[in-house]
């Protein structure tokens, strides 16, 4: 039994094909979104020194991979959760400021912008139109921004080491890059649980969230057979019966994905 779940980017619907009766349970993870490389900067918090998987990512520069590594944890972080098209690989934070700039996706801190999770942050901490640092927007609240920073006393750290992130008035904020990202509903994960029958019949049970539309019911397809070829039968549900287990995993989903 195989399990495929897929995005239909036209009409936001998550689909599993069923071939053949599953023996264990499969779980697949679809990548590419804010959340997603939120994600990644948190797991990375307290790692320290140089050279580092950072560095060796970016690549060597006068012959060294030990160097300032603000941006090149920045790249690094994004190739991990799959939006590394979306943030440009580079060491240098003005080669960053260029790219977003280029793109039209730069907002200035004079500007008023509010960030939003997902946009990276670069500093200018002298006043001269230079680029010194650049960390993660891992959220705002109460005109604060709150980041995740590598190379913060050459480690990764919340807030840079700062215990309550900056004011989004802080003059040594030079403005954000704000990479375009999914607009929401491609970003399924589910499982397939169990699935049985006989020749006439097929029962399923699992279930099937979006990180980007969380406590949204998906709609599922189940296959009996091969999709597009003869004698398959085809159908619909709806992912919202009730899961605890999945909720309690998932905080802020709900308890509604199951089928």
């Amino acid at each position: 039994m195989k399990n495929v779940l897929k995005k239909q980017k036209r009409n936001l619907m998550a689909v599993f094909c069923v071939f053949v009766i599953l023996l264990l349970p499969q779980q697949v993870l679809a990548k590419g979104t804010a959340s997603d490389l939120v994600s990644v900067t948190r797991s990375q918090v307290g790692i320290s020194g140089v050279p580092n998987k950072y560095t060796r990512y970016v690549g060597l520069i006068g012959g060294s991979y030990s160097y300032a590594w603000c941006h090149a944890f920045v790249s690094w972080c994004a190739n991990e959760a799959g939006v590394s098209d979306k943030i440009p690989r580079t060491a240098s934070c003005a080669t960053g400021v260029s790219w977003f700039k280029a793109r039209g996706q730069w907002k200035e801190r004079s500007s008023g912008y509010t960030p939003k999770a997902g946009d990276i942050i670069y500093f200018d901490y002298s006043a001269n139109g230079t680029y010194d640092h650049v960390g993660i927007v891992t959220g705002t609240g109460s005109g604060r921004v709150y980041t995740i920073e590598g190379n913060a006393g050459n480690s990764v750290k919340i807030n840079g080491g700062y215990s309550n992130g900056y004011s989004l008035s802080n003059t040594d904020i030079l403005g954000y890059g704000t990479p375009v990202y999914g607009t929401g509903g491609n970003n399924p994960k589910g499982c397939l649980d169990i699935a049985t029958g006989g020749t006439s019949t097929v029962r399923v049970r699992g279930w099937a969230i979006d990180d980007d539309v969380p406590t949204k019911s998906l709609s599922i397809h189940v296959y009996v057979g091969e999709p597009g070829k003869a004698g398959t039968v085809s159908f619909a549900i709806t992912a919202n019966k009730e899961r605890t287990d999945v909720g309690k995993q998932y905080p802020g989903t709900g308890n509604y994905h199951g089928f």
